[in-house]
């Protein structure tokens, strides 16, 4: 059944990246469209409070309308701004920023740097989680998870990763057809991270445990991928959620890949959280900590400390740190860069934010600063009471969720904060996603 076109003009944009227009009252967000524009879009959903619609044809085109570089682009679920220029793209998330601290933080005229972006918004990402399948007639086909639906969309090509993680999971895909063809080994992802010199870490997700096929596969890879340097597999037989759950094996290799990160060297596993843009991480963590003003007698708290990146930093900067993170291989992958990089003013421990904080180590070590990268559900509301009862005096707030990270700081506001500064930083470019760095004190301070 065709569906029956209606003329809109674009006048907002959502955090999804979808363009927002109004018809009858009703906020339309649509698909496809671009602040500024005049387009002929269908209505694909019906809300109480709104509709969504798919733009398809544009009339009247904004400056920042571009052609997309992708032949993938519509189907890929990965990138969904590249029909807007670097430019626009730029402009739009220091706006998605600007929207959100009105509408959820409360805060009339938020005052957003611009946004600092890449000079080449190309080959960034480090790390892919691809899909892999097998067809009625036994191939197995390699891509990614396609727009808006569970389904995948096999792909020929991705400029937005780092060099060689594409050719690698198609390497493995080519094996898996050809010289393992009739052995089962139950592969439905695989994830492939590069580090700054192009080293690559392959993990085979599979619902079968590990066994000589996964190995097979495993001694091709690090004999044909020149920069293959370790290839695990995880046995996780879920269908949804996070990908990396279950237990790990080492097949082949080395059992960590090593980056560099402002100044200091980090051992990542699978499980191993990394920002996925290598060339930005660095200036992502700076702006962090030179908002965080650190002082060479201060003492700092790193909350979501994950493996200890930032905390590693700040430590260089204060009289000692303190970092807080749930995950128990995390925090044992931070403490043994610190003494990798030889830093022993760095201290980790392991458990739930909004529970350590309030402990009687946490309110010891008398911190009165404050680094924060939460997950992107922001801050439990314990945490964000502790943070407010405690002697921190300076916070700075790293965030990739501008809405939760407006609520936060409406909370923290209330609690007697004051925001200083907001910085987003692009570490997603040709996506809607957008992080953030923002400094808060005390306002008595």
């Amino acid at each position: 059944m065709p569906i029956s076109l209606i003329k809109m003009k674009i006048d907002g944009i959502t955090h999804e990246g979808w363009g927002v227009a109004r018809l009858d009252g009703m906020a339309v967000f649509v698909e496809g469209a671009i602040p500024g524009e005049t387009v002929m879009a269908g209505i694909t959903e019906k809300g109480r409070y709104f509709m969504r619609a798919r733009a398809q044809e544009v009339l009247e085109p904004s400056e920042y309308r571009a052609v997309p570089f992708c032949p993938h682009y519509g189907e890929c679920g990965g990138c969904n701004l590249q029909h807007v220029t670097y430019e626009g793209q730029l402009a739009f998330k220091r706006r998605m920023v600007e929207d959100a601290f009105r509408r959820l933080g409360g805060i009339k005229e938020p005052d957003v740097l611009p946004v600092l972006g890449m000079e080449d918004p190309m080959g960034y990402r480090n790390k892919a989680e691809f899909r892999v399948w097998k067809s009625g007639t036994g191939v197995y086909s390699l891509g990614f998870r396609m727009r808006n639906s569970h389904a995948a969309v096999a792909i020929t090509e991705c400029r937005v990763l780092q060099d060689g993680i594409l050719e690698a999971a198609r390497f493995a895909v080519e094996e898996m057809n050809d010289s393992l063809k009739g052995e089962y080994l139950g592969t439905r992802h695989m994830v492939v991270r590069a580090n700054p010199e192009g080293k690559l870490m392959v993990t085979l997700v599979s619902s079968e445990p590990a066994g000589s096929p996964h190995r097979k596969l495993a001694m091709k890879l690090l004999e044909k991928v020149p920069m293959a340097t370790s290839v695990y597999h995880c046995f996780n037989r879920s269908r949804f959620g996070e990908v990396l759950q279950g237990g790990f094996t080492l097949l082949a290799g080395l059992d960590k890949l090593t980056f560099g990160i402002s100044g200091s060297s980090f051992d990542a596993s699978p499980r191993s959280f990394l920002q996925v843009n290598s060339r930005q991480v660095g200036l992502l963590y700076e702006t962090a900590a030179g908002f965080a003003g650190i002082k060479d007698d201060d003492d700092v708290l790193d909350v979501f400390s994950g493996m200890g990146t930032i905390a590693l930093m700040l430590a260089k900067r204060a009289r000692k740190a303190l970092g807080i993170e749930l995950n128990g291989f995390a925090v044992a992958d931070a403490r043994a860069s610190a003494t990798k990089n030889g830093i022993d003013n760095a201290y980790f421990i392991a458990g739930l934010a909004e529970e350590v904080i309030s402990s009687d180590e946490v309110k010891a070590f008398g911190a009165r600063v404050a680094v924060l990268d939460p997950p992107r559900a922001g801050c439990a509301p314990g945490l964000v009471r502790a943070l407010v009862e405690s002697a921190v005096e300076r916070i700075s707030y790293v965030s990739c969720d501008p809405a939760t990270l407006a609520r936060d700081v409406s909370l923290l506001i209330s609690g007697g904060f004051d925001l200083r500064k907001v910085q987003p930083v692009d570490m997603f470019p040709h996506t809607s996603h957008i992080e953030t760095v923002i400094s808060l004190s005390r306002a008595d301070v």
